[in-house]
């Protein structure tokens, strides 16, 4: 019987090692480009753990920069969901950002609950109803009284906006029922990719609730009216119809704490697209009136005029300093100190929480490879402080801003990147 002959062993390749998981990005250096001279952007975020009424702590894991905003994970019914988180990584502010993400909650079933943002120079007071319709018309309008609630996400669903669903519908079937199906085919693509964009959208808030444009939109009856408001500006049937689609300026401003889109008025204006319906101050007439400037919410000059209208050499003048201010209005400050107290009202059933902001500065080193040493130190600012009250989290975002005398290349960018220095003190 003849043996076997002995085989080549397989060689014993050693298993792939472990991905490692990146490092989360938190600084980050940007180059701008102005009037003949560059200048560098320095942006750094830090996480802290923190308990009400406690200096907050360094989180053991840190949380990375984003680069896009972030929606809410749970839409509300068939609506899009609104933003939760915005976009990190704007340096260029001119005063801090507050942003809030939570729930209004009560220990007991409660009609309506205040709701409040206030210390550090800000007051930010909301009213927080249970649900809430527009009754008969009988007689004069009328809402119901609020149903008995105990908690709620204070996200831009329940505040005042959205889009008249009802009026946008019949628009659209009226126009439709004059035309040929070949008209309605070539209509329809541009009217669904208004995206809720359109003139029945209220164009300060467009995931909320109780916008209703002109007497004759249907279904007014039994609409629900929204659940957040800003308590100086509250929803009341004699503002509950808008006239028509241009005539929205001086309905309530929506009560928000997540932030304010880039899209949404002011900020759209802010950045040379006034909505129809609000002219640029050159253009406005004597009797208009902005809520926005008269409440001091944003400066007088926010909107510089129309893209549409501009000369092409004028358009980098037309974007307001605001544009990059994500917050939402009223909380918006100036400063806020390191050990400012910030009161947070109507988020907790046993009472007002307590945030301490962290006595700590930030500072950036920069190395610049044409230079034989360090040579500059950049004071890291706030400009935006998020508070997730329920994972217990506190982000602030630091900015600070250095010119440079001469052009820089890529080469050169690069070198003072890697040679960056974050320091806290």
């Amino acid at each position: 019987m003849n043996e076997p002959l002995p085989q080549p062993s397989k060689p014993v390749r050693n298993p792939p090692p472990a991905p490692v998981p990146p490092i989360p990005a938190v600084t980050l250096m940007q180059l701008l480009r102005g009037s003949g001279r560059d200048e560098l952007v320095i942006v750094h975020k830090t996480t802290w753990d923190w308990r009400s009424g406690q200096i907050p702590t360094l989180a053991a894991t840190p949380e990375p920069l984003r680069e896009q905003a972030v929606p809410w994970p749970e839409p509300i019914g068939d609506r899009p969901p609104s933003i939760m988180r915005h976009s990190d990584c704007v340096g260029l502010r001119s005063g801090v950002d507050v942003l809030i993400i939570t729930h209004a909650r009560s220990a007991t079933p409660i009609g309506e609950l205040r709701v409040a943002v206030i210390g550090a120079g800000l007051r930010h007071e909301l009213i927080v109803s249970g649900e809430r319709q527009v009754l008969n018309t009988s007689g004069p309008r009328r809402f119901s009284a609020p149903q008995p609630f105990t908690e709620l996400a204070l996200r831009d669903e329940w505040a005042y906006g959205g889009t008249d669903l009802p009026a946008q519908a019949a628009m659209v079937a009226a126009a439709k029922a004059g035309m040929t199906p070949d008209q309605v085919r070539r209509i329809t693509a541009p009217v669904e990719g208004l995206c809720g964009w359109s003139p029945y959208t209220y164009v300060r808030n467009p995931h909320g609730l109780g916008y209703i444009v002109g007497e004759d939109s249907p279904l007014i009856e039994g609409r629900a009216l929204p659940r957040i408001e800003r308590a100086d500006d509250r929803l009341t049937p004699s503002r509950l119809i808008v006239p028509s689609p241009v005539a929205w300026l001086g309905q309530p401003l929506p009560a928000m704490l997540t932030g304010l889109g880039v899209h949404a008025f002011p900020r759209i204006a802010m950045a040379g697209l006034p909505p129809m319906g609000f002219r640029p101050p050159q253009q406005q007439a004597a009797d208009q009136r902005c809520p926005e400037v008269e409440r001091g919410l944003v400066p007088a000059d926010f909107c510089r005029g129309s893209v549409t209208t501009a000369k092409p050499e004028a358009l980098s003048s037309l974007m307001h300093p605001e544009l990059g201010r994500s917050a939402a209005l009223g909380l918006r400050a100036g400063a806020v100190p390191a050990g400012s107290r910030i009161e947070l009202i109507g988020m907790h059933p046993n009472g007002p929480l307590i945030l301490l902001m962290p006595t700590c500065t930030v500072v950036a080193l920069l190395s610049d490879p044409t230079e034989s040493k360090r040579t500059n130190t950049v004071p890291l600012i706030p400009v935006e402080i998020a508070v997730d009250v329920d994972a217990k989290r506190l982000t602030i975002i630091s900015a600070g801003r250095v010119p440079v005398p001469d052009p820089i290349g890529p080469q050169r960018f690069a070198a003072l990147q890697a040679g960056l220095i974050i320091r806290r003190t």
